[in-house]
């Protein structure tokens, strides 16, 4: 908390997040931006790093330091360092699936969904970046889970998300076709195998999904999809 500094910034570009825009007094047209920012101390930054690796070293276990690791790094823009923890973690998973304990070294009851839904949440949180997806970093983590647990479609669908950002559209296609041989009936796989047979032009298979989509999802969901087809 120490090393974490919000500062303000003014310029002629809008800065990440929210922005206060300054308009001309005459045209009423933006003239400048006042943003917020959060910079980091590296050295107090550092410190607090080497602190929680030795709590680690002491405490292998602790998950829930482990993850208190991983958020600072994601908070402090460090992704590369970021994502080689969530994959040094996942390594350790393979082998200490039945042994994770979380704050007062608590046992975690059921410490495979807990680290799956986790792990899928770090995936989100790279997502949603205010910049830009951090696509090389989630590809990576979702790879690694693929080796762990090859049944499991949000992985696959993960990796079709990032090819869809690239523009990739023939292979997040033949991800999300492995997605859906896994589960035939996930109106988000479905959907997106829709939109990416849309920009491919394939019109018929586009409507073919959506039409999926429309027996699979939820209200919201095939109303979406009916309004694609329509259009």
């Amino acid at each position: 908390n120490e090393s974490r500094n919000e500062v303000i910034r003014m310029g002629t570009e809008p800065g990440v997040g929210d922005n206060l825009q300054l308009l001309g007094t005459a045209t009423h047209e933006p003239k400048g931006f006042i943003s917020g920012d959060v910079t980091y101390d590296d050295s107090l930054f550092q410190m607090a790093q080497t602190y929680i690796d030795r709590g680690i070293a002491k405490n292998p276990n602790r998950l829930d330091m482990h993850f208190g690791r991983l958020y600072s790094l994601r908070e402090a823009g460090q992704l590369e360092e970021h994502v080689d923890g969530i994959l040094n973690i996942i390594g350790l998973h393979q082998q200490n699936t039945s042994g994770w304990r979380w704050s007062n070294n608590e046992v975690i009851p059921d410490p495979e969904t807990m680290f799956k839904g986790s792990i899928q949440d770090y995936n989100h949180a790279l997502f949603n970046l205010e910049r830009e997806p951090y696509s090389e970093g989630i590809e990576k983590i979702s790879r690694k889970m693929m080796e762990l647990y090859p049944g499991d479609v949000e992985n696959y669908s993960n990796i079709g998300v990032c090819r869809l950002i690239d523009k990739q559209y023939q292979e997040a296609l033949a991800m999300f076709q492995k997605a859906s041989e896994i589960n035939p009936k996930d109106a988000i796989v479905l959907s997106n195998i829709a939109f990416a047979h849309t920009q491919l032009g394939h019109k018929k298979e586009a409507i073919e999904y959506y039409n999926k989509v429309i027996k699979a999802g939820d209200g919201d969901m095939a109303e979406f999809a009916r309004k694609q087809i329509e259009s």
